[in-house]
């Protein structure tokens, strides 16, 4: 049975409890993700202290973006929405009320979902997300994708959760026009400056980054 501690809220002993979860990975397009096969996703689920803000999460829960099933519908942008399933074990659950889900991808930022069929950044600490123990708990994040472009940081080439002018300049360095670029001969190959998995590093992979500039600031977590 899936219970709860009242004096700390976190969950013991319990059965896993199932998710089915919609997202995107921003800018990753149908047909040209040729590059995004060997790329791992990675989701948590967590609450926030009421007094202190202080935030209780789970695990963090690493899926093959290979495996995963791809919805039959695209945003209006021509992004894939992938659709992850993930159970994860009762005792590793904060909490079943006021949740949120954080999904990071390899050249993404965590990235906070507060509610269902969400559209925009979530600007709260605490989640309004309620998780039913028996039931497959099913979201819908594809409105609001995965906030891309961290691909650097003070070590060059090395990730280090923010996005900012070291991503840039890391980009404008690798950037090249795709002309000379046979991308088939590139398949599979993860290019580190490749924010959105097409092969080659371009104006696009800069879009993303000042994308993700007009977002980051305004994440609670």
């Amino acid at each position: 049975a899936f219970g709860c501690d009242g004096d700390n809220n976190k969950c013991k002993e319990a059965d896993a409890v199932e998710f089915r979860i919609k997202f995107v990975l921003g800018g990753v397009l149908e047909g040209e993700d040729n590059c995004t096969r060997d790329w791992h996703i990675k989701i948590k689920v967590g609450n926030s202290s009421k007094v202190s803000n202080e935030i209780y999460q789970t695990s963090e829960y690493d899926l093959a973006l290979s495996d995963l099933e791809l919805d039959e519908e695209l945003t209006d942008s021509g992004e894939n929405i992938y659709i992850a399933e993930i159970r994860i074990p009762g005792g590793d659950l904060p909490g079943l009320e006021n949740m949120a889900v954080f999904i990071k991808g390899p050249k993404h930022l965590w990235t906070k979902y507060g509610v269902d069929n969400q559209t925009t950044w979530y600007g709260n600490y605490s989640g309004k997300i309620n998780i039913e123990p028996t039931e497959v708990n099913g979201f819908d994040f594809s409105g609001f994708p995965v906030l891309a472009g961290d691909v650097s940081g003070k070590v060059w080439g090395l990730p280090d959760g923010w996005v900012n002018t070291q991503d840039f300049a890391f980009i404008k360095s690798g950037m090249n026009n795709g002309d000379d670029v046979d991308v088939e001969d590139l398949e599979g190959v993860d290019i580190i400056g490749d924010a959105d998995g097409n092969c080659v590093i371009n104006s696009r992979d800069l879009s993303l980054i000042k994308k993700t500039l007009k977002q980051q600031h305004a994440q609670l977590y």
